[in-house]
Formats: structure tokens, sequence, C-alpha cells
């Protein structure tokens, strides 16, 4: 189980721009435990580690079964988290959602020495071993909720409903113990929790178990870091035990043995020769010399950017509910150039979303039923505004587009950022976003309504733009095209639509 994550940056881009800085910021994964399912565990855990469910990260509430989801299972999972230094371990939830009337979770302050499935027996006195976390709500008949973990909280099934988010362990082991009940029922996204202990120790590694001894800690803070369209260089935090690593790298998804393996001493390494907009894995050990080999920790993974980046335009999805209560659990999932975002809405007739798409690249539509499929349509438009696929009532599931995205030679400038200031009684200043491939642009305008091609028209080098003759009191209609050469005009964007001033102050318009 793998997980991408970016740095967070404090600024507001386009929806493309956000897409080129998801492939170039710098990019890393983090230690993860996902416990066994149905097994008794005690795994090791340092600060950095993330905590999951037995579904791992991710999850979706709405779809039976998606990734990240915890199995249906009807099952107990009990899983021990011990620090490496017996300091107090710390579980911080940033994410929670357990089906509330037929799973639970416990929470002991407690460590686990007999391997029970449910430690201390029955919890007459809940409050001397639990910190409380959760508990189904019906009490009877869910292999032990009735006599175990009594008095926990009841019915909390989001974070939001938690009473607190945080646990700590105050007792002499500084475990925490987690008892899951997993039903035969449904399936959530279940939870995320980050780890810190009290020394501040780093996570020795992935599946540690308790009684294992370690000689080697592996090196933590590992990150990916200015990445280009060959490049990604490789950072960490060293280790307390040694100086040297060994680095294995090679395209996602590859097995640890079949990469491409390289030694280093200190505490960052560059890779070179990747292939642009590319995933890679990468994977790091410490080597403490003699063989003693510490834990291997990843993936890491990141993605190349592109050396030439390729044309971008907008696409626009438009998602219709016939009776207008949303689309009642479905959901479509969108994946440009391997990244993947779901849509959806939950209130009234319609919502429409707009994103990039990279020319000549895959477009992937995936559809998620949910209830009354009858009353769900969508349809996807290019960027000239021109229909491509539609679908409903009744829609298909799965993947049911799989097409290179086509951006035309010429991007028209952005309808929404077309402006008009300045409107007097006959003229009006015209502005917009220049585009980088426009060498000049053509305004059409005349009164609102018009057909296109029978405006009065004029060619300006750029923004802003100002339009004069213009009668008083008279809605017009202007549209701005991008001219990227010869016999290369781009589609219309538009129409902005304004008025203009009385001819006499205080006039009003009629």
């Amino acid at each position: 189980m793998k997980e991408m994550f970016t740095t967070l940056c404090h600024f507001s881009v386009r929806p493309m721009a956000r897409l080129f800085l998801l492939l170039l910021l710098p990019v890393w994964s983090v230690a993860q435990i996902v416990p066994t399912t149905g097994a008794v565990e005690c795994f090791q855990a340092g600060s950095g580690a993330i905590f999951t469910d037995i579904g791992g990260l991710g999850g979706n509430p709405t779809v039976e079964g998606a990734p990240g989801n915890y199995p249906n299972c009807d099952c107990v999972t009990t899983t021990t988290l011990c620090s490496p230094d017996g300091s107090a371990v710390t579980a911080n939830f940033t994410s929670f959602g357990v089906f509330a009337s037929f799973d639970w979770l416990v929470i002991l302050d407690g460590d686990n020495p007999d391997n029970e499935v449910y430690p201390y027996s029955i919890l007459d006195d809940p409050a001397n071993l639990t910190v409380q976390l959760f508990n189904n709500t019906d009490g009877a008949g869910d292999g032990g909720a009735e006599n175990y973990g009594v008095g926990a909280e009841i019915g909390a099934g989001t974070l939001a409903e938690l009473p607190t988010t945080t646990y700590s362990a105050s007792n002499p082991t500084g475990c925490l113990t987690f008892v899951f009940r997993a039903s035969a029922v449904v399936d959530d996204p279940g939870w995320e929790a980050l780890i810190s202990t009290g020394s501040g120790i780093a996570h020795p590694g992935d599946g540690i178990p308790c009684d294992q001894d370690i000689s080697c800690f592996p090196p933590s803070n590992v990150q990916i870091v200015g990445v280009t369209g060959s490049t990604g260089e490789v950072t960490w935090t060293a280790s307390p035990d040694t100086d040297n690593y060994i680095i294995e790298y090679g395209p996602s998804g590859f097995s640890p043995g079949t990469g491409t393996t390289v030694m280093v001493t200190g505490t960052s390494f560059t890779i070179e020769g990747l292939d642009e907009n590319t995933m890679y894995d990468v994977y790091i050990q410490a080597d403490c010399g003699g063989g003693d080999l510490s834990a291997l920790i990843g993936p890491y993974e990141f993605m190349t950017g592109f050396i030439n980046p390729p044309t971008v335009c907008t696409y626009t999805l438009l998602l219709e509910d016939s009776f207008g209560d949303g689309w009642n659990g479905a959901s479509l999932d969108v994946t440009i150039n391997g990244i993947t975002t779901n849509y959806t809405f939950f209130t009234g007739n319609q919502a429409s979303f707009s994103f990039d798409v990279l020319d000549g690249l895959p477009l992937v539509l995936e559809y998620f039923s949910g209830v009354f499929e009858n009353e769900v349509t969508y349809t996807l438009f290019n960027s000239d505004g021109n229909p491509i696929f539609s679908d409903g009532p009744f829609p298909q599931t799965g993947v049911v587009y799989d097409e290179l995205a086509v951006c035309p030679d010429c991007l028209a400038p952005s309808a929404s950022s077309i402006t008009a200031t300045f409107i007097g009684v006959d003229s009006a200043v015209i502005d917009w976003d220049p585009l980088p491939s426009a060498e000049q642009y053509q305004l059409e305008w005349a009164p609102a309504g018009f057909p296109l091609g029978f405006g009065l028209t004029s060619i300006v080098d750029g923004p802003p733009a100002s339009l004069s003759g213009l009668n008083p009191c008279v809605n017009y209609d202007v549209y701005v095209y991008a001219i990227c050469g010869e016999d290369s005009l781009s589609a219309p964007a538009g129409p902005l639509t304004f008025q203009t001033q009385p001819e006499s102050v205080g006039d009003p318009c009629t």
C-alpha cells in the first residue's frame, strides 16, 4: 500500500497550473502500519508513521468495496503499537469513518502481552483501561460488543463525531492497543492516524514485531524534492546508527530487488536519467556494516514532469439528476494523466465541473452507480463547448471513456476572465487574461443576442482594449478570440454582456 503526497503551498493557481504543480513540487510518501485482517499483532511504531485500518490508506464512504475501505470480514482485528524505546505512543486521527450501526473500534491504554483478541477480557470499568473511542450502537450480537468496550463513546462514525482525535498512552509500557470489529454488512473508509512518541524516536520500519531487536535504524523524513523532467533528489534525516545507505529505485510498482541500486554516503542523492511524465518508486535502508541492514522503507513515489509540456485546455463535465436530489451515491472518477479526481453532487438538478486536460494524453472516465439510476445523466464537453460523450439514464458502470484529450491548436481566452470596466455612454474597456500562445486578439461585439460573424470586429495586440461608437442604454455582447498565427483563430470566448450608460446623468435606461 502506498500513497503519493505533495507539499502544500499558500497561493492560488488555475486548475491546470495546479496539475503541473502536482507533478513538479516535492513529493514524498510516509511509513504505514496496516494491520492484517482478523489477526492479533504487535508492531513497533515511531514518530512519523501512519496507522490505518485493515483496508489501508484512502477509501470512499459512498462506494462499497472502494480501494482503501476496510473489508466486511465479520472479524475482529487486534493491533498493539509500542515505541522502540518504550516512550508513550500517541495516535492523532486525521480521518475516521466507521459504519456506526454494526462496526466498532475500542482503543486500550495498555499492551497485549497474552496476544488476546479481547485484551483484559470483559471491561466492567473501561475507564481504567480504555481511552474510549467508539462502540456500536445496538450493543448486541456483534462478536463481543455486548460485553467488551462497554462505556466507550457510542455511535461515533465520523471524525467530527469523535470526542477527541488524539489518544495517548499513559500506562508503563507506553503502548496502545486497538480492537476493531468489522461486520459482514458493509465497509467504510476506516481511519488514518498519525503516530508520534514521547521521545520523538523515528519510525523503525513498517511491520516490525514488538519483540524484534533493532540494531540498525532506517533513516527518517524521506522526501523527493527538486523533481524535473529527468531527475529527482532524494533527501532524508540520518539514521542514528550510520551514515551509509542503500537506495533502490525503479518504475512505480516494481518489486524490491529488481530496481536500480546505489550505495550512498550522506543524506541526499539525485537520481538522473529518468523518463519524463513517469511515476517512480524509491526505497531506502541504512547499512550499518557487517551485513547489518535496517528495515527497507518505502516506496516513496514521485512523478517526473514534462520536458516539453503539452498544450493545455479546459473540458467541462455536466452532472444532472432529473428528480433534483443529487446523485444519491453515484459518482464519476476523472483520471487525467494518471491523477484521479472524484466528482458527484448531493442536492439540486445539476452540477458543472471544469478541469484542464493535456493534449494527446489519456482522459479516463469511470462511473460508480448509486441508487435511483433512472435519474442520472452526465455529459462531457470539450474545450470548444461541444459534447463528446454522454450517458444516462441508467449509465453504464466501470470505465466508460478512455480517449486521448484533444486541444485546439489555438486556445481561446478564458471566458470567465473577460470583464468590462469604465462603461460610459458610448464606450467601454474590455479586459481578459492573456495567453502565451496568442500573438494578437480579435474582439467581436454587437447588441446582445447577435449571431457570431455578424458583429463589429477589431484586432488588438493584447488586453485591455477599448470599444467606442456604442449607443447609450444598450445591452452589448462581446466575444474575444485569440490569434495564434496566420489563419489560426481560436474559438470565441464569451459572451460577456454589459449595458452602456444613459445619455443624460440620472436618466434611467428603460
